[in-house]
C-alpha cells in the first residue's frame, strides 16, 4: 500500500509543474479573466501555491520512498 502511494507521489511534483506552466501561458495569452477584478493577483497566488505544493509533493514522495524501502525487511508475524 505505502508503495503505491509512493508510485502517486512521484508523480504529483510533474503534474503541479505542468498546471503552473498551464495556468502562465493562459495568462499571457490574455485567455483568463477574474470575477474579482484581480486577474494578475489571484494568478500570482495560483502560480505561488502550486510552487509551493510541488514542493511539498516532492518531500512527501521521498517520504512515502523511505518508508518503502524499511517496510521491503518487514513481515508480519502470526
Amino acid at each position: 500500500m505505502v508503495a503505491g502511494l509512493a508510485r502517486v507521489a512521484m508523480m504529483l511534483p510533474q503534474a503541479l509543474e505542468q498546471a503552473g506552466i498551464l495556468v502562465s501561458d493562459l495568462a499571457e495569452a490574455g485567455r483568463l479573466r477574474n470575477q474579482k477584478d484581480q486577474l494578475e493577483y489571484d494568478v500570482r497566488e495560483t502560480l505561488l501555491g502550486l510552487e509551493t505544493a510541488r514542493i511539498d509533493a516532492e518531500g512527501l514522495y521521498i517520504g512515502l520512498n523511505q518508508a518503502t524501502s524499511g517496510l521491503g525487511a518487514i513481515d508480519y508475524k502470526d
